[in-house]
């Protein structure tokens, strides 16, 4: 055997006993899926975790959710009669997450439904852009930083889960990624170097955007939706691969 095919079959060894060794951390306690009282238990099991998103839950393969670190996200409103623009946005930071107020949680264990209403207080976000188009009828072009901060974002996520065997164990795969539907409270945004750094333009597209938030948001939430949908797809893909039901919400 070469050292290649030696070394390939050790990854793969540990793979297989990572799978069979894989436990929940003794932080977490998981809740019995007959309990009449299931929702109320996985909504206080997750506002437990609030104070572990900064430095992440590596047991369950989550990265730190504050900040929330987004190495590319994309917006591409152009078939839009209101809002006509790309945007490219580069290393964005999103905080928040470690104030969230998880509302409501309905689960359907049968089903395998899961939804869940979380409430953030605040949102600021921080990234660097790229952005050329229209809002209304005020042209829009620029690069460089921007930031943004919202105030009372409600989020309701929609999960339909699969079921699939695995090592003869039950568990529970995402197939489509799950349904968003965000809605916000205040909001201002500010894009840094309109238009070459022009400062007078600059400032008057900024407060432009900010005055017209309600007419904007309607065109660009869908496109925020979507992205989001995709990485709370990411995060949970990581934890529902590692452990079976059994394990995440076992009968007795």
């Amino acid at each position: 055997m070469n050292t290649s095919s030696y070394f390939i079959l050790l990854i793969l060894k540990l793979l297989i006993v990572e799978l069979y060794a894989a436990n929940l951390p003794s932080y977490i306690k998981p809740c019995k899926r007959n309990d009449p009282n299931v929702n109320n238990c996985v909504k206080e099991l997750i506002a437990s975790l609030k104070p572990r998103f900064q430095q992440g839950l590596p047991e369950l393969r989550i990265p730190s959710l504050e900040p929330l670190l987004l190495p590319g996200v994309v917006l591409d409103s152009s078939s839009s009669q209101v809002v006509n623009f790309k945007a490219e946005f580069k290393n964005m930071k999103i905080y928040g997450a470690k104030n969230m107020d998880v509302k409501d949680i309905k689960l359907d264990v049968k089903n395998q439904k899961l939804t869940m209403t979380l409430q953030f207080p605040k949102v600021y976000m921080t990234s660097d852009y790229d952005m050329n188009g229209k809002v209304l009828v005020l042209p829009i072009k620029g690069n460089g930083k921007c930031s943004g901060n919202f105030t009372n974002v409600e989020a309701v996520v929609f999960f339909q889960g699969k079921p699939y065997k695995k090592n003869n164990k039950q568990f529970i795969k995402l197939d489509d990624a799950p349904r968003v539907t965000i809605k916000l409270g205040n909001s201002n945004m500010h894009f840094d170097n309109l238009f070459n750094g022009n400062e007078e333009l600059g400032r008057s597209t900024n407060n432009f955007l900010n005055d017209n938030w309600v007419l904007v948001s309607a065109e660009v939430i869908p496109l925020v939706q979507d992205t989001v949908s995709t990485i709370i797809q990411s995060l949970f893909k990581s934890t529902l691969d590692l452990f079976s039901l059994d394990q995440l919400l076992p009968e007795h």
